[in-house]
């Protein structure tokens, strides 16, 4: 057997008949252009705009109070413009994930549960982006990025069992060392594998990719308390405090308490240079911005 068939047949094994869905179209000629020395705004808007889908949903996420702005938009050209080429990149990887995660044979209960659960990873992406820009551990885009995709392969995760949602409630009790270990032994993967392997398909960042699999290895990454840093712990470091700000705990779990913050939000701070104190100003800079505010439940 070839090593890349010996890989494949791994990587069956791993995905245990869960299909990893393609990149739309528009995402990868995007991705394309922004690989160009010098990308151009017009035939990003030109692109964009060829898909109503995806340009509204441009449109009124930059209406939107998290961006503030206000001015009248006459064009896809002026909302590129306004939003920058990263920002409506993340934009459309946002609204691409949520489209091809759909699954039309899903229960009106798994429907509700997904709903909750996106609503929740566009609260990390924007408490992760905040955050980044308060603390300057890693760059905005990037922690949007990782916020948004980090917990995607728990709605693959869905489509493929159906009793996942007790599953996932019963990780977030704490009694495992990390999250993920209640989800190996239910079902020998996880939403962290699925996610990596996903995100590699879309080509998103490398950092994004390389923190996925890891995200709920913090409690050892950090316990080190190695002041030297790398750009993996940066960005982990940022997911995690914007994953307790955004309450993905109870928004999914429907817990009352972060187990796994409990374990790791000492250290995580330490590693970020931030006192209690510090932090708290952040969440509360983080509801001021209308994030996270509404309820899921």
């Amino acid at each position: 057997m070839t090593t890349e068939a010996l890989e494949e047949e791994q990587l069956k094994g791993i995905l245990h008949g869960i299909k990893i869905p393609s990149p739309p179209q528009l995402l990868v000629d995007l991705q394309m252009e922004m690989l160009e020395i010098e990308p151009s705004l017009d035939k990003i808007a030109e692109l964009i705009s060829a898909d109503p889908g995806m340009s509204g949903g441009i449109i009124k996420t930059l209406r939107s109070p998290f961006y503030g702005i206000n001015e009248e938009v006459n064009s896809m050209h002026h909302a590129v413009l306004l939003l920058g080429m990263k920002t409506v990149i993340n934009i459309i990887t946002t609204l691409s994930i949520q489209s091809e995660t759909e699954c039309s044979e899903l229960s009106q209960e798994q429907l509700s549960f997904l709903n909750r659960f996106w609503d929740s990873c566009v609260d990390i992406a924007k408490s992760a982006s905040v955050i980044a820009t308060q603390t300057r551990l890693t760059n905005p885009d990037t922690a949007y990025m990782a916020g948004m995709f980090s917990n995607t392969g728990i709605a693959l995760m869905m489509q493929r069992f159906d009793d996942y949602p007790d599953v996932l409630r019963e990780s977030y009790t704490g009694c495992d060392d990390r999250i993920v270990d209640t989800e190996n032994r239910h079902y020998s993967t996880n939403h962290a594998v699925l996610g990596y392997y996903m995100a590699k398909s879309w080509k998103l960042p490398k950092i994004v990719c390389e923190v996925i699999p890891v995200h709920h290895n913090a409690a050892e990454l950090f316990s080190k308390r190695d002041d030297s840093g790398s750009e993996l712990l940066d960005v982990l470091a940022t997911l995690k405090m914007a994953e307790h700000a955004a309450k993905m705990f109870k928004n999914v779990a429907s817990s009352e308490i972060d187990h796994e913050w409990e374990k790791i939000g000492a250290d995580v701070l330490y590693y970020a240079g931030l006192s209690e104190d510090e932090y708290v100003d952040i969440l509360n800079g983080i509801l001021d911005q209308g994030i996270g505010v509404h309820s899921y439940l």
